[in-house]
């Protein structure tokens, strides 16, 4: 009978200790569940209604200060990730100013620099990274490396170095693709 009391007396702490058991697994997963994020990307709406404008890398782009302009397009990719370089930062880029700076790009080096330039170049080599890289000449070169005029080869510039490419690339064709 000492036997079954001993049970009834200690069943509340054992109920209480399954329950916050329960408690901590399901605040784990709740934890788990908002770290993994939504199961579809979400492509959010561009938060300003009106076209940037990039004073600053238009003028280096018109003066032709290709270094200057590379730059200053890497801040300006920078601060549209928050200056935290993720494939999700960089799937938010807002599609306004990533095609403005493409547009700035293309128009001023006539069609010879730009995402899109290098995009292109990007799905003719198959999407490998690697044969990209050697296409526009960066393969085994530093950034001073780079060459910071027209005469390099076609999409050799922007070389927005802080992003990967393989991830920017995505974003571009789906931004070109909602114009």
């Amino acid at each position: 009978m000492s036997d079954n009391n001993n049970f009834w007396t200690t069943l509340p702490g054992i109920l209480t200790g399954i329950a916050g058991i329960i408690t901590a697994t399901a605040t784990l997963l709740g934890v788990i569940h908002a770290m993994k994020g939504p199961e579809t990307p979400v492509k959010p709406e561009d938060p300003v209604a009106t076209t940037p404008q990039y004073p600053v890398l238009k003028q280096y782009l018109q003066e032709k200060q290709w270094k200057k302009a590379d730059k200053e397009t890497n801040n300006l990719i920078r601060s549209l990730v928050y200056d935290t370089v993720t494939i999700k930062n960089i799937e938010n880029i807002p599609c306004k100013q990533l095609n403005e700076i493409d547009r700035l790009w293309l128009e001023n080096s006539k069609n010879h620099f730009g995402f899109t330039v290098q995009k292109n170049i990007w799905q003719t080599e198959g999407r490998n990274t690697e044969k990209f890289r050697e296409k526009v000449s960066w393969k085994n070169k530093t950034y001073d490396e780079l060459t910071f005029s027209l005469g390099s080869r076609p999409g050799h510039l922007p070389s927005a170095w802080p992003v990967k490419h393989e991830y920017l690339f995505p974003r571009i064709e789906y931004c070109q693709n909602s114009r």
